[in-house]
């Protein structure tokens, strides 16, 4: 399941998510970030504008195979 251009089925894509949140915040901080988007203590339109609405197309693909690129390379 490492292919990142595979499509997965929602409860593969809950447990990838939940396995790359966990490795890399830990437990309890991944229960605070969940509870806070679950309760909507969060705005992920109004960060997700933040951080890619200066990109280009090009510069978001590129992101993204960087970030598949190191994340193969663990």
């Amino acid at each position: 399941m490492s292919d990142t251009n595979e499509i997965y089925t929602m409860s593969e894509m809950y447990r990838l998510g939940m396995d790359c949140l966990v490795e890399r915040f830990g437990i309890v901080n991944t229960e605070m970030f969940l509870a806070a988007v679950k309760t909507g203590n969060s705005d992920y339109t109004k960060w997700r504008r933040q951080v890619f609405d200066d990109m280009t197309p090009d510069e978001f693909d590129a992101a993204i195979k960087d970030f598949a690129a190191s994340r193969n390379s663990d």
